[in-house]
């Protein structure tokens, strides 16, 4: 009786003479090492590292090499911002990006503006040189010939506002994205969303307008939810007052905080354009209609600080009920 081979078939037996259960028994089990035709069971791999400092195939870097933006966080967004510091340093940044284009949009506005306020100032002089000894006028311009030219300007002025206010808003927003202003365009786009706005604007206007005759705080109420929001509303999303509501509900507070703020800048910087244009003007009764006029430009920066305080106030409210960026913004203007 022949022993059969202890290996596998066409492999010489190994350690014929070890015992049973052993590697080299008689029955070589359990096997160690991969062995016979069949190179079963497969042999244990170690995981293989990419090389040290970089990505695989690729030569070694240093230590400490990193991929190309690996840990950096995005840029922060141009408008949107997501407390009240950064809502301070977009609001500003709108302005100082903007700042030419905007001066000089709303310098046609003030043309107008400028005219019914030297009216009334070389108005006053007429009716000042025109008292006697005891102080009193004996002819009396015609009311006509007074409110007439103011009313005419003032309209002239508002219709211009309309139209002014959507171009503003779309070259502060393009220029935001890094866009190319084309004045063409964004008057065309100006020209569409006039009427809406001033529509609405009328409407928000009126309704403010009832909440201080009824009660103060109605009037003020209403004044913080429609004031910051409803141009850019009705001129990026063709939306109405609902919208502002909206966007408002849970951050009336933090809007009103955020109005105060501009309002005393305002307050300040208007103060100090009427102290320089006395001190340039002089205190002379017929200096002060030079003073008028010198007031009106010296407060033209406030119309680019106003289009940012738009802008920052809205993206903030939109941006903590919905992602918005700006380059969103740039797409709703141009659909």
């Amino acid at each position: 009786m022949t022993t059969p081979p202890t290996g596998p078939p066409d492999q010489p037996p190994e350690n014929p003479g070890g015992p049973p259960h052993e590697p080299g028994g008689p029955h070589n089990w359990p096997p160690q090492e991969p062995s016979g035709p069949f190179n079963w069971p497969p042999p244990q791999q170690p995981p293989q590292q990419p090389p040290a400092g970089g990505p695989p195939n690729q030569p070694p870097q240093p230590p400490g090499w990193q991929p190309p933006g690996w840990g950096q966080r995005p840029p922060p967004d141009p408008i949107v911002a997501t407390d009240f510091e950064e809502w301070f340093g977009r609001m500003f940044g709108v302005a100082k990006r903007s700042f030419g284009w905007l001066v000089a949009l709303n310098t046609i506005v003030a043309i107008p503006t400028g005219f019914y306020v030297y009216y009334f100032a070389r108005l006053g002089l007429r009716l000042r040189s025109a008292q006697d000894s005891n102080g009193k006028i004996e002819h009396l311009p015609h009311v006509a010939d007074v409110l007439g030219p103011a009313a005419v300007a003032i309209c002239i002025a508002v219709l211009l506002g309309v139209i002014v206010q959507p171009m503003s808003l779309w070259i502060a927003v393009s220029q935001a994205a890094g866009r190319r202003v084309d004045p063409a365009v964004a008057l065309r786009f100006a020209v569409r969303r006039a009427l809406p706005l001033l529509g609405w604007q009328l409407v928000a206007g009126l309704m403010v307008a009832v909440g201080f005759v009824l009660l103060a705080v109605p009037g003020i109420y209403l004044l913080v939810v429609v004031l910051p929001t409803i141009a850019p509303v009705v001129v990026i999303e063709r939306g109405g007052i609902g919208r502002c509501f909206a966007l408002i509900r849970r951050r009336w507070w933090a809007t009103l905080g955020r109005v105060v703020v501009f309002a005393l800048i305002l307050l300040a910087y208007s103060e100090l354009c009427q102290l320089i244009a006395q001190l340039i003007a002089g205190s002379d009764p017929t200096a002060k209609v030079g003073g008028a006029v010198l007031i009106t430009i010296f407060t033209l920066p406030i119309a680019a600080a106003s289009i940012g305080f738009l802008l920052a106030t809205y993206a903030e409210l939109r941006g903590r009920k919905e992602p918005v960026t700006t380059p969103q913004l740039v797409a709703e203007l141009e659909r």
